[in-house]
């Protein structure tokens, strides 16, 4: 056990983490997500079991994701929608 902490208490805030991350709108958790990876990586979660490893890596990966910038694209289904109404617009 690393920091004496239970196995299954360190699985459990993982996964908390991970839920929050994945949920919380990015702007309320920019703040938080230097200090969580920090922490995460001091824990050393890579020499431990196969679960927290995987539950840590979905959490460091959460982190990462919200550090990226945000990009908007259309989605299909508006793309294909505009375009039949721009068409039907043009043929009246």
């Amino acid at each position: 056990m690393h920091q004496g902490v239970p196995f299954g208490t360190r699985v459990g805030a993982f996964a908390a983490l991970s839920a929050i991350f994945k949920k919380a709108k990015r702007e309320e958790i920019l703040k938080f997500g230097e200090k969580v990876l920090a922490a995460l990586l001091q824990s050393q979660y890579e020499t431990c079991d196969t679960i927290l490893r995987k539950a840590g890596t979905k959490l460091v990966q959460r982190i990462g994701m919200m550090f990226m910038k945000t990009k908007v694209f259309p989605t299909y289904s508006y793309l294909t929608q505009f375009k039949r109404q721009s068409a039907n617009y043009f043929t009246l």
